[in-house]
């Protein structure tokens, strides 16, 4: 079975030369251990973009340096509206005397 992408036809053959994130096959990075600044790269994946990588997992391990960028950029605006957020909170708490409870959603 084929897949087309880009103009592409992709196969299961090919899972080993494309990337994750954006089926491209050039200058690919493998993502299994790598780090932007001190956070992993499979964990920024998960919790933004909720995509899962095991090592077990049948798919592709590959992503190219344009897609680690946007994924940190995803993460750095992630972590702005959180922090936004929070000031907002306290704020808000600190203005009308109430209490604004704040969600946690699992990033760091």
């Amino acid at each position: 079975m084929n897949f087309v992408c880009a103009s592409k036809a992709i196969t299961l053959k090919d899972f080993d030369r494309i990337r994750r994130t954006c089926m491209g096959d050039e200058k690919i990075t493998p993502i299994m251990d790598t780090f932007i600044g001190d956070l992993k790269v499979i964990d920024l994946l998960k919790s933004t973009v909720t995509i899962e990588v095991a090592n077990d997992d049948f798919f592709t391990k590959n992503m190219c340096e344009v897609c680690l960028n946007a994924l940190f950029a995803v993460y750095k605006f992630k972590k702005q509206c959180q922090n936004t957020e929070a000031a907002l909170k306290l704020l808000a708490d600190n203005a009308f005397g109430t209490t604004t409870t704040l969600k946690e959603e699992g990033i760091s």
